[in-house]
């Protein structure tokens, strides 16, 4: 990975060891290395059936400034003109990248006639990784990807675990100047923290209903930083409705 300057090596237990006792020897043999199971990350919510463009009230007439990227799965092939990275070999191709994205253009032409300068869509989603999940060496590809690109602010709408290698990916994308927003997930409100929401350095944002209520399922805790319309919300729906 360019960004950190290491490698990432995925890992079988060897036969007739648990995962737990395979775990123990990679520690011991590689005490400084951030080793952890590879968890899986599942999206923070349903995606449409299918996706149409964003719908734009106002003219675009600006760019933003640096570069936007969006960690995510996605169905389509290049979302608002923008293309779509495959970083693993079986995309499940599930649209929940789709509408963020959809969502992310429409809101900024609506509200501030602007387009980003550029969007890096990375899709991370695999079919072996439980259908429309990823797993961390996905994650942190992605992140290397992102911070040798220099992009200034990623989105992801992504939970699980906490690792470590993930941890450290996020520690060195931040340190680069990365701001990361994340979804706190739905677990509801005695799940305890997801990351990379939970993270120290990422902005967590929890889910509100339309009249501003939090979210039955949303997570909730000093890890959540802000909170955004997620309920009966889409890439169609007109900025403020």
């Amino acid at each position: 990975l360019e960004s950190i300057g290491s490698v990432v090596a995925r890992l079988r237990r060897p036969e007739g060891v648990s995962s737990s006792q395979a775990l123990d020897m990679l520690r011991t043999r590689e005490p400084a290395s951030p080793s952890g199971y590879n968890y899986i990350y599942r999206a923070t919510g349903k995606p449409p059936v299918a996706t149409d463009p964003p719908q734009l009230a106002r003219t675009t007439t600006a760019k933003t400034d640096g570069t936007i990227g969006v960690i995510d799965g996605f169905a389509a092939d290049t979302v608002g003109g923008w293309p779509v990275e495959r970083l693993i070999d079986k995309p499940a191709r599930v649209a929940h990248g789709d509408a963020v994205t959809g969502i992310l253009l429409r809101d900024l032409a609506n509200a501030y006639r602007a387009r980003p300068d550029k969007l890096i869509l990375l899709d991370v989603m695999s079919e072996s990784a439980g259908g429309g999940a990823a797993d961390v060496s996905a994650l942190v590809v992605a992140f290397d990807r992102l911070v040798t690109a220099h992009v200034g602010l990623v989105n992801l709408s992504l939970a699980g675990p906490d690792q470590p290698a993930l941890r450290r990916a996020i520690a060195q994308s931040t340190r680069s100047g990365m701001i990361i927003v994340a979804a706190v997930g739905n677990g509801g409100p005695a799940a305890p923290p997801a990351f990379p929401a939970a993270y120290d350095g990422v902005v967590g944002v929890a889910a509100v209903d339309t009249v501003g209520k939090p979210y039955m399922y949303s997570g909730r805790g000093p890890h959540v930083d802000i909170a955004a319309l997620g309920v009966e919300v889409s890439a169609t729906t007109k900025s403020g409705e």
